[in-house]
């Protein structure tokens, strides 16, 4: 979550405003089936999120006038995501008001960007700062995520896998493996294990540790284990095992 949340912001911060945007408004999106686990229908728990988290983050501009209420958020996200634009009415029975995204520097002002304008008391158009909204969007989810349990989350990441960086990863266990195996005079010695590796033998045998080489290497606790388990590996001390 907070991964997303610093990709947006990288992107704002560069200038890359569409693609901010398209992963901004999915915010409320992974929030709101935290939030409402138990309900349906995506629209009304994106909606009922917005109104409930939004709202004190910039999202009511002086006075009681909405820039963007939350019907009006999630169809901008549909539109925007289905269809590549800001235009809200798409379908017949669509009434909404004319919407426009604008930008008035590099920086996000904490302003909009110009004002809704209405005809004969009825909201006709909107004008909103895409920089101003993508940060409102973010720092709601942010402090959303902050206040929660993390395990609720577990269910909505997209992991990215660095096949480039697990494979070096993968080809320095083996090396200092080999390497370690290289130096010994007896290969199949147990004396000769290092103390990590009889550590590691002792953990399998008293059933603690699993002895399957992890399928990702994550930091340099994954990196010691695997090097240890190859060592053991080589050494003979295990019988078949799972790579």
């Amino acid at each position: 979550m907070l991964e997303v949340i610093d990709e947006i912001r990288f992107c704002l911060k560069h200038n890359k405003l569409r693609v901010a945007l398209g992963m901004a408004l999915t915010l409320p999106d992974i929030c709101s089936k935290v939030e409402f686990k138990n309900a349906k229908e995506m629209k009304d728990k994106y909606i009922k999120w917005c109104e409930l988290y939004l709202n004190n983050e910039g999202y009511v501009t002086t006075g009681s006038d909405k820039v963007i209420d939350p019907k009006v958020c999630y169809k901008l996200r549909c539109a925007y995501l289905h269809s590549g634009n800001a235009e809200l009415n798409q379908r017949k029975k669509d009434d909404f008001p004319f919407f426009e995204l604008r930008i008035s520097s590099k920086e996000d002002t904490g302003i909009y960007v110009g004002r809704n304008y209405y005809l004969d008391d009825k909201l006709k158009g909107i004008a909103i700062d895409v920089r101003h909204l993508c940060n409102v969007l973010c720092n709601s989810a942010e402090k959303y995520y902050k206040n929660r349990n993390k395990e609720e989350f577990c269910n909505h990441k997209c992991k990215i896998v660095d096949v480039e960086q697990e494979s070096n990863a993968w080809s320095e266990c083996k090396r200092k493996a080999n390497s370690i195996m290289d130096r010994k005079k007896d290969r199949f010695s147990y004396d000769e294990l290092t103390d990590e590796a009889k550590s590691l033998l002792e953990e399998i045998r008293q059933g603690k540790v699993n002895p399957v080489i992890p399928d990702e290497l994550h930091d340099e606790t994954d990196l010691k284990f695997t090097v240890a388990l190859l060592e053991l590996l080589y050494s003979g001390m295990l019988g078949e095992i799972k790579i």
